[in-house]
């Protein structure tokens, strides 16, 4: 009774170079990638790695974007207070 579902078939489909060029091109547009990431990530009819790939993605890009917030906003409360100091 070993039946395979169709998750577990997916998972065993090999994504061709030709697909990761055209994947990552269409990261390259604005606004396009944000909308593929997203619906990449969550189609159940997606391979396993492609869908793996766009979660981590996601991930990764929130978390650069949390970092870059951090570092301005540091960044701006140093300079105030430098400029304070010096006032």
């Amino acid at each position: 009774m070993n039946q395979l579902t169709t998750q577990d078939s997916q998972a065993e489909v090999a994504i061709s170079v030709k697909e990761w060029i055209i994947m990552l091109l269409i990261f390259a547009i604005p606004l396009v990638n944000i909308i593929m990431m997203f619906v990449w990530a969550f189609d159940k009819n997606i391979p396993t790695s492609k869908s793996n790939f766009c979660k981590a993605y996601i991930i990764f890009t929130f978390l650069m974007f949390c970092f870059t917030l951090l570092l301005v906003f540091s960044l701006g409360l140093y300079a105030t207070i430098i400029q304070a100091i010096h006032s």
